[in-house]
């Protein structure tokens, strides 16, 4: 029975090994024929490469397009709508694939993306925009650093980039089955990051958790609120030389070595927010009341990034947008030639007279050069930044105090996700290209939420105030009404730090492989550095306890500061919950209603598996018994005499409360009201 199943899931691709040369099907020829205009067996030499080079490349780029187009009209499309008369949809890696992703991704019903980096991820975000799909799932976390290593506040980093590239769907890479009855740590999977019961982490994971779902109930209400539609320039890819792994390229979303990559990374960088778009989906824009349309949503502007070769169709699509009103940049050039070999002279005589109608006279502005078409225009210069502000294209400026953001709209405004990717924190106005009357602020982390402190510019534009640590993030929400509700509470330090120097007890709780003997101690260090051999190899939590009187002085509040902390910390206050910190600034207020003349903390801290795997490897005990791919390492150091995972030869890491622990006298930040 299959009616239980929301979507059936292809993870990344993996045919003939993901990189092979699976390039083959018995209609082959008849579909390139078919497709492509001629009978492909009259010109093999020029398929491997034996004919004129400008031939053969040429037949290379149909060969390969024949591919790409039979594995989405072949494989994707039908599966999606099997999957749909069966009452689900699809969850599709397209990434791996030897075809254009876009297509791969759009035609599937979630688009699904994975790694590190927001690029790629904006492939099967930017498929899932400019079709109107409401998710843009993502496989999470899946090697984030070596096994055993990577904190809940390495996952959290993570899951903030698939936010910024546009995903609102997390998915972790997948939470093996192991016995209950199987010796710790139990089947684990191969990938570095271990979501299961037996990871130290996993009592405080709910945190982790909770953020994400707070985060995605913004991201996956409204509408993707992006400006540039950027082509995917795949012929030139196409039409390159076969590479050492053979005649196939595999797109993985990174476009290393495209010029959309050096674009894409321009916008992202200068704030400017984009969706990819290929040919196929370019012939669905349409331009109507002053905007690109396509999938329910708005653009600006399209970009092309410097390309050799484009469809005459393409190019033909675009000066039809730019004759109803659109702005189309190409940056550093035009295309100069149609792609492929059959009946090129008149698809490239054709391709010509269009490039010649073009009328450029330029602007006055560094190199920017115009043509006027119809009630639009095209661009054409060098410099992209120029281009775009030329074309009056939205940016968002808050990139310049080392801040990302993903935004979307909803009914009454916009929503932003945001990030402080900088090494510095930020503390004060922060401009949105937006216009509000109100200003709601959300802390995803800690649950906090208000109206914000904003004001407007001369022009009417928004600025809000915020306060995010390096590598924090909050949710801005922006009102075209005025809205009413409780502020929100900025805190700002209202004395000098007291540091809490009594005598801690420190008692181990949970993990193994046995726990040691509480002790009490006078100064807070690692773990691994108290007496006896059971600590150093110990993974999992310690609860660390201490009673301090209130500090002198008038505050409104206390920023609890733990210093720093392996890996993780639950705090109770005085009998009562006050929350779990997973990363570094370890930091949470203590309300003053909370504080009593004398006060009992305690902090529940994890650290990770690492010292009890090192452990047990340096005592030859065999617990990598997997099917299939058997623990292999991440880097080249941790690999043991069978090639293998190894980490017989790691020092204990550090590991609880290592502070200092400090409470910050804080006060309540007045604003006046905009």
């Amino acid at each position: 029975d299959i009616g239980s199943l929301r979507a059936f899931f292809n993870d990344s691709y993996e045919v003939d090994d993901a990189r092979g040369e699976a390039n083959w099907t018995p209609d082959f020829l008849e579909a390139f024929a078919q497709k492509r205009g001629y009978d492909l067996r009259n010109h093999l030499p020029a398929l491997f490469g034996k004919d004129a080079e400008e031939k053969n490349l040429r037949v290379l780029c149909d060969f390969r397009e024949t591919l790409s187009d039979l594995l989405l009209e072949q494989f994707t499309v039908p599966w999606d709508v099997w999957a749909q008369k069966n009452g689900a949809t699809t969850r599709n890696q397209a990434h791996g694939s030897p075809a254009n992703i876009l297509d791969l991704y759009a035609a599937s019903g979630i688009p699904e993306t994975e790694g590190n980096d927001i690029l790629k991820f904006k492939f099967a975000s930017s498929a899932a925009h400019v079709t109107g799909k409401l998710l843009a799932s993502s496989e999470s976390a899946t090697w984030l650093d070596e096994h055993f290593h990577a904190t809940l506040g390495d996952v959290k980093q993570n899951l903030d980039l698939f936010f910024l590239g546009g995903i609102n769907h997390i998915c972790y890479h997948g939470t093996n089955f192991s016995p209950a009855d199987e010796t710790w740590p139990g089947w684990l999977f191969y990938a570095s990051v271990h979501f299961g019961p037996t990871n130290t982490f996993w009592s405080d994971f709910a945190a982790l958790n909770q953020y994400v779902t707070r985060c995605q109930s913004f991201l996956q209400s409204g509408r993707s609120d992006n400006d540039v539609l950027l082509y995917f320039p795949i012929y030139d890819r196409w039409s390159q030389p076969p590479g050492r792994r053979g005649m196939l390229p595999h797109f993985d979303g990174s476009a290393r070595g495209m010029s959309v990559r050096d674009v894409g990374g321009q916008m992202l960088n200068g704030g400017w927010a984009f969706d990819l778009i290929s040919d196929r989906q370019l012939t669905e824009v349409q331009f109507a009341n002053g905007a690109l349309q396509t999938g329910g949503d708005d653009y600006q502007t399209i970009v092309v990034p410097e390309c050799q070769g484009m469809p005459l169709t393409t190019f033909r699509n675009l000066i039809a947008l730019a004759q109803k009103g659109a702005t189309v940049v190409f940056h550093q050039q035009l295309p100069t030639t149609v792609p492929g070999w059959g009946n090129l002279e008149d698809r490239n005589a054709a391709f010509q007279g269009e490039v010649a109608g073009l009328n450029f006279t330029a602007t006055g502005e560094q190199d920017i050069q115009a043509a006027a078409i119809g009630n639009g225009r095209v661009l054409l210069g060098s410099d992209l930044k120029a281009l775009l502000a030329h074309a009056n294209t939205r940016r968002e400026v808050m990139v310049d105090q080392g801040l990302k953001f993903v935004r979307r709209s909803h009914e009454n405004g916009q929503h932003y996700f945001i990030a402080n990717a900088g090494e510095q924190s930020v503390e004060g106005w922060v401009p949105l290209q937006t216009k509000a009357k109100s200003v709601g602020l959300f802390d995803p982390m800690h649950g906090e939420r208000g109206l914000a402190a904003f004001r407007t510019d001369e022009t009417g534009a928004s600025e809000v105030y915020l306060q995010l640590a390096p590598g924090a993030s909050c949710i801005v929400k922006t009102f075209d009404t005025a809205v009413q509700g409780s502020p929100y509470v900025y805190w700002k330090d209202q004395g000098d730090p007291h540091e809490i120097q009594n005598p801690w007890s420190v008692r181990f709780v949970a993990g193994g492989p046995e726990l040691p003997l509480q002790r009490e101690i006078d100064t807070l260090s690692s773990w691994t550095a108290f007496d006896g051999d059971g600590v150093k190899v110990f993974a999992g939590t310690a609860t660390y306890m201490v009673s301090f009187k209130k500090p002198k002085g008038k505050a409104d509040g206390f920023i609890l500061d733990l210093g720093r902390v392996h890996e993780s910390a639950h705090i109770t206050f005085n009998g009562e919950d006050l929350g779990t910190l997973i990363q570094s600034p370890f930091q949470i207020t203590i309300p003053k209603s909370r504080m009593k003349m004398n006060n009992t903390l305690e902090i529940d801290v994890s650290n990770t598996m690492a010292n009890r795997i090192a452990d047990l490897d340096r005592r030859g005990v065999v617990w990598k018994k997997f099917y299939n791919i058997n623990f292999p390492s991440r880097r080249r150091e941790n690999r043991g005499p069978d090639r293998l995972f190894s980490s017989a030869h790691w020092e204990p890491q550090d590991s609880g409360l290592i502070g200092p622990v400090r409470l910050i006298p804080v006060g309540v930040m007045k604003f006046e009201k905009p």
